[in-house]
């Protein structure tokens, strides 16, 4: 079984100091997005595969996700980059994944994780080092189960009032 590497909390609550620069539920409910972008960041950065494409979430949550000033209903996609899929055995949470890639590949990417910087935007960049590709023959079974379970990361949603 897949157990996601990276998971964030969101808690639907938006805190007491935010109550000053937001007005309703809506604005905050846009950091949600904040929370999926960092976990799609996670697993592009460590498998080297890619950022996530799919978003999978029951459809209670999904009732938030309509919500989001990115969601578009004629494509049920989130900005263009992540569709959306529903599965009712979910709770509340969202789990964030890449659909185009195998999970079991022909080859792996690993590298060396060099200093992390930050540019001229201000974000920070962490080198990557050594890239090699490994036959995935070459693996354990237990190295392919994390490599699977890096594909994958989970938003769980806290203190989330149903519509």
């Amino acid at each position: 079984m897949i157990e996601p590497r990276w998971i964030e909390k969101w808690d639907y609550e938006f805190p007491n100091h935010f109550k000053e620069f937001l007005e309703v539920q809506t604005d905050w409910n846009q950091t949600l997005l904040t929370k999926v972008n960092l976990v799609s960041a996670e697993i592009h950065v460590n498998t080297l595969r890619g950022p996530a494409d799919t978003l999978e979430m029951n459809l209670d949550v999904f009732e938030l996700i309509k919500t989001l000033a990115y969601y578009n209903s004629e494509t049920n996609s989130i900005d263009r980059r992540y569709s959306v899929k529903l599965n009712d055995d979910l709770g509340d949470e969202i789990l964030v994944y890449s659909s185009k890639y195998s999970l079991t590949p022909v080859f792996i990417a690993f590298c060396e994780k060099g200093d992390s910087v930050y540019n001229d935007d201000g974000e920070l960049e962490t080198e990557l080092k050594n890239i090699h590709y490994k036959p995935s023959t070459e693996f354990t079974n237990e190295e392919l189960i994390e490599h699977q379970n890096k594909l994958f990361g989970k938003i769980e949603i806290l203190n989330y009032k149903k519509p």
